[in-house]
């Protein structure tokens, strides 16, 4: 899930939107996981503030709270406890960036790769994918001094600055193989935009 300040609106909506999923998935099989990760942007100008107390807390006024910003976050790995996840999704805060395009396929990337970490079983994966903006693609990391592509590995564990994001078809190569469908969930005057930068979806 996109956090980005502009997202703040829908936050209560997406809290609600995984139970609904979870239930409706039941209905069609009984071995139903769901896990939660949320991501922001990179984190070097100018994509987001560098002013410590910026990165402490993003939120245009100093008085509200917001979490850190990230470029990926696993919040939780893929569980049927409807329950637990509820837990985990309700404590989420709203964070902030500086600029429009966020960056969403450093964490489909991520979720992709780290298989171990996000709980993935040799069954079809949905990756729910839930923004109001577009993404950043290769080569706009340049602006930040990011000029090497995307290594394609896990990197979950990992600290410091995190690779450029990959150019709109790379994480296909990932998704494809393991039958893993991408569903944007984005608001209708982004619709247009996300529908045709994702074909990442492997044929029915």
């Amino acid at each position: 899930m996109d956090l980005s300040y502009s997202m703040k609106d829908d936050l209560e909506n997406i809290k609600k939107l995984g139970s609904d999923l979870l239930a409706a998935l039941r209905n069609v099989t009984k071995s139903v996981k769901i896990g939660f990760g949320s991501f922001v942007d990179k984190m070097v100008l100018p994509y987001v503030s560098t002013v410590p107390a910026k990165l402490r807390n993003p939120c245009p006024d100093r008085y509200e709270q917001c979490d850190s910003p990230v470029s990926f976050r696993h919040v939780l790995q893929l569980t049927d406890n409807a329950s637990e996840f509820e837990s985990h999704v309700s404590r989420v805060r709203i964070s902030g960036n500086l600029d429009s395009p966020e960056g969403g396929f450093d964490a489909i990337m991520q979720v992709a790769v780290c298989e171990e970490q996000i709980g993935w079983r040799k069954v079809t994966r949905l990756l729910v994918f839930t923004s109001d903006d577009v993404f950043h693609t290769a080569g706009d990391g340049k602006l930040g001094g990011i000029y090497l592509p995307n290594d394609s590995k896990c990197h979950l564990d990992a600290s410091g600055l995190p690779p450029d994001g990959p150019w709109a078809m790379a994480p296909g190569r990932w998704l494809c193989p393991v039958r893993e469908r991408v569903q944007p969930a984005c608001q209708g005057s982004q619709a247009p935009r996300a529908g045709p930068r994702l074909p990442l979806q492997p044929p029915p």
